[in-house]
């Protein structure tokens, strides 16, 4: 009997008894982390190919730092910093910095005297 997804056409209900321990690595630690289903797809899809997966740091801060900017009210410093985990500082200069570039010194400068 197969499984009724896209993901899984021809996959077998039989398939999803393997263990961890049963797969060659990476498949192992994979089926470890999110399980067997996970695996095998990820198996029949990218099964032979070499990839990079590139850490998510930068798409998650975005959005982080989107939903303190979201949150923000002008008076909710502490609670934002409770909330995520962050300093009343970090929190200032999240909703300071509305774009996320990273600022150089050079941008926090007072523009010079004429």
């Amino acid at each position: 009997m197969s499984i009724e997804t896209p993901l899984t056409v021809g996959m077998q209900e039989w398939m999803l008894e393997l263990k961890p321990v049963d797969l060659p690595s990476p498949y192992d630690e994979i089926a470890t982390k999110v399980g067997i289903h996970a695996a095998l797809i990820l198996a029949r899809e990218f099964g032979g190919m070499m990839h990079y997966l590139p850490k998510l740091e930068r798409p998650l801060l975005k959005l982080r730092n989107e939903k303190i900017r979201a949150q923000f009210d002008g008076a909710n410093h502490k609670d934002l910093a409770r909330k995520y985990y962050l300093t009343v500082s970090q929190i200032r200069t999240i909703v300071d910095h509305p774009d996320d570039r990273q600022t150089s010194l050079l941008d926090q400068l007072p523009p010079p005297e004429k």
